[in-house]
Formats: C-alpha cells, sequence, structure tokens
C-alpha cells in the first residue's frame, strides 16, 4: 500500500529466542512489554532524544582484564557495552530486537556522544551529503562569469539571448578551450560546458553560427542511346551467316504421281552432298 511521506509503517519487536541466554531476557520480558517499549521508543519522533535513549540504557567501559589466544595477535576491542531495559540487564540481541533497530543507530550513538554530559552532540546528516555527480555551485558561477565577460554589456535580461560579441571565439569548442587553459583543477567536460551554455541563454550571432554544409546533388550524365531496329539486325545476321557458309553441289530429284504411296503429288526434294575428308590409313 502506498503512503505519503508523512505517514511510516508502525515498528514492531522481532522475534528471537533467548532460551539459551544467560540472562533469561524472554522471561523476564513478555511480548506485550516489548511492544510498549518499541512504541516508546519510535513515539520519540526526534533523532536526537532517540540517540539519548540508547546513550541511557548502554553503558560502554574499557575492559578489565584482556585475555587474548594468542599474546602476539593485535586486540582490537577497545571498550565493552552493557545493556538494560527498564533497568535489567539484557543481551545486546535482545536491545536491538526489541528496539527493532540495526547496529548502526548504536555505533552512530558512541560515535557522537559527548563525554562530558554523556548526550548525543550531533545533527541528523540523513540525506545531506552531496551527491558525487552533482556540479559544485563555484564551478557554474565561474563558467558564468567567463562566458558573461565575452558578452555585450547590456546583456542582462534573464530572459533576452546573450550574446557572445568577443571576435575570437567562433564557436562553442573555442570557448572551452579558453576556459580550460585557465581552469586546469575546476574544468568540467565540454558536455557540462555545453549544457551551462545552453541553460543560461547564451548563444552566437547569427551569421557567425554554423550551418550544416549542403550536400550538392549528384549530377546525371545522359549518354545517347542508339535505337536499333531488330527486324533488320537480325536480316544483316542472317546474311552474314549465308556468305560464311560454304557452298556445296545439290540435285534435285522429282519424284512421279505413281509413286502414291509415298505421296499423293509430285514433289520435288533437294538433296545436297556434303563433301567428307578420308583418313589416311596406313
Amino acid at each position: 500500500m502506498d503512503k505519503s511521506k508523512s505517514e511510516f509503517t508502525k515498528k514492531s519487536p522481532k522475534s528471537i529466542d533467548c532460551s539459551s541466554c544467560k540472562y533469561k531476557c524472554s522471561l523476564n520480558f513478555p511480548q506485550n512489554i516489548r511492544e510498549k517499549i518499541c512504541e516508546s521508543f519510535w513515539n520519540l519522533k526526534d533523532y536526537r532524544r532517540q540517540k539519548d535513549f540508547i546513550l541511557a540504557n548502554v553503558k560502554s567501559a574499557t575492559p578489565k582484564r584482556r585475555r587474548p589466544s594468542n599474546p602476539s595477535s593485535e586486540i582490537k576491542r577497545t571498550n565493552s557495552k552493557t545493556f538494560y531495559l527498564c533497568d535489567k540487564r539484557v543481551c545486546q540481541n535482545f536491545f536491538l530486537k526489541t528496539l527493532s533497530i540495526s547496529n548502526g543507530p548504536l555505533i552512530k550513538a558512541f560515535q557522537y556522544k559527548n563525554k562530558y554530559t554523556n548526550f548525543f552532540d550531533s545533527e541528523d546528516r540523513r540525506g545531506k551529503h552531496e551527491p558525487s555527480n552533482k556540479i559544485k555551485p563555484e564551478i557554474v558561477n565561474s563558467i558564468k562569469e567567463f562566458l558573461m565577460l565575452k558578452c555585450m554589456p547590456d546583456n542582462d535580461s534573464k530572459f533576452r539571448k546573450k550574446v557572445i560579441c568577443d571576435l575570437n571565439f567562433r564557436s562553442l569548442r573555442t570557448l572551452y578551450n579558453s576556459f580550460k587553459s585557465g581552469n586546469h583543477e575546476s574544468c568540467p567536460s565540454y558536455t557540462t560546458f555545453k549544457r551551462i551554455f545552453y541553460e543560461n541563454n547564451f548563444t552566437f550571432p547569427q551569421d557567425r553560427l554554423k550551418m550544416k554544409p549542403v550536400k550538392p546533388e549528384p549530377k546525371i550524365e545522359i549518354k545517347s542511346v542508339e535505337v536499333v531496329n531488330f527486324e533488320t539486325a537480325a536480316i544483316a545476321d542472317s546474311k552474314e551467316i549465308m556468305q560464311d557458309q560454304v557452298e556445296h553441289p545439290k540435285v534435285i530429284v522429282t519424284v512421279p504421281e505413281s509413286s502414291k504411296f509415298l505421296t499423293n503429288q509430285a514433289e520435288v526434294y533437294e538433296i545436297q552432298f556434303i563433301h567428307i575428308p578420308t583418313i589416311n590409313t596406313l
């Protein structure tokens, strides 16, 4: 279910098994008591007051004895903490589960604890860190001041375009290179410089704006096409073929009408003799 920013999910104690705990936390604090403690903690609704509650119920002291398993190893533990709820000793796990918090608020409370007053001495810094990808205001102001020096003196309106009047700069890249040469350490990228340039209404004069070159249209060469008559061409080809052929002797044979088993009328057949060369045998 969607909730507004002013509404928060109700916190409740997390389940835990303290049957093997030496403090018998579950026997001393039944579930209804745990719910009241958790509710009173979150009803404080103040970051510093919640940290003061933790500091009031957790005591930190330097360990009296140190017994490392290996004497040569470094001792990383610097303090020992004891936890209480309603003036009764409980274990750390039961304390955190009852308040429904993690180990982070506990570490933060002792990190900013005032050693004289034993209260939390800091502010809520959640969500107040500066994003790593955000450009610093000093860099933005330095770019705007640099561009204003290259503009006309009467271009101070927020709505009018601020025209770059310096003739030495004919493109945005030359402007960026000039700014980069004087600001080596705090110079942003060209993309950032370009975005700030257009967001703050800067521009170049119309006669210096680079226009995209127009590509010339491809020229179409008109070639002369010869119209060929296919009938005359076919006749000419056939004549050339007939001229290339060698003439052979021809004999005309006439079939009489009496040979009706072959044909009903006299027909003339043309027989052509072709000379076949003989091969001399040895």
